[in-house]
């Protein structure tokens, strides 16, 4: 499962009943390309049913995390933009300290987490990060 796959699964996530047109306008690829990739996470067990219950108030998100990152010197632009198109990236702020930004994700799982930590420490730019999961949250 790629960024791409878990884009889809974001928005099937939010709008379980979401055109396969609309996911493809809405992340710039075909409704052929979507439809073809929700067919094969289907067959790989990473779909196994489609439903969206609204109005709950739980959501379906296991996992938060923050990730402080640690920038080499130059324009950070690029690489706040290549953060912005990492689905499970909820929030991104400029911080002071020692750290440059500090990230807030949410996954379904600590394997996915994990996948996404590599990801983004591996953009250029990144000179070094600190991640914290959050595990209770009091207000």
């Amino acid at each position: 499962m790629d960024e791409t796959d878990r884009r889809i699964l974001k928005a099937l996530s939010s709008d379980a009943r979401i055109p396969a047109s609309q996911i493809a306008r809405d992340i710039g690829l075909s409704r052929v390309t979507v439809a073809n990739r929700i067919d094969k996470m289907r067959a790989s067990g990473i779909i196994r049913g489609l439903t969206h219950a609204p109005g709950t108030n739980e959501s379906p998100v296991k996992i938060e995390a923050l990730l402080l990152l640690q920038l080499d010197a130059g324009d950070s632009r690029p690489l706040v933009a290549r953060m912005k198109r990492t689905a499970e990236v909820r929030a991104i702020r400029s911080v002071n300290g020692d750290f440059d930004f500090a990230l807030e994700i949410a996954t379904d799982s600590t394997a996915e987490l994990d996948e996404v930590l590599a990801t983004l420490r591996s953009i250029p730019g990144v000179a070094r990060t600190k991640s914290v999961i959050y595990l209770k949250r009091f207000l």
